[in-house]
């Protein structure tokens, strides 16, 4: 398990990330909501963290929620570090 970051410290480490996998209902959510890949991605490399890290209760990982404007839209990306260089998407939406 990565240690928890600060929101600073993980904006950092997501600018930095090799790996970005996806789970099956991020998926799901980005096909509902119409966003894709190259979206989530750009979200990544331009977003901000605004809120502390929570710990996931099952996993004991610690997530965040990335935000940023991606072609004229606000997306909300759910994102836990696997190890400081990999990452999964665990869920995306679009915040109306």
């Amino acid at each position: 398990m990565v240690k928890r970051m600060t929101s600073g410290e993980a904006v950092k480490a997501v600018r930095k990330c090799e790996t970005v996998g996806f789970t099956v209902h991020a998926l799901d959510e980005m096909f509902a909501d119409k966003i894709s890949r190259l979206e989530v991605l750009t979200a990544l490399k331009s977003g901000n963290i605004f809120k502390p890290a929570e710990q996931d209760i099952k996993t004991g990982d610690w997530k965040y929620r990335m935000e940023a404007r991606v072609m004229n839209r606000n997306i909300a990306v759910v994102l836990t570090f696997r190890t400081v260089d990999r990452l999964t998407i665990i869920t995306v939406w679009e915040v109306r």
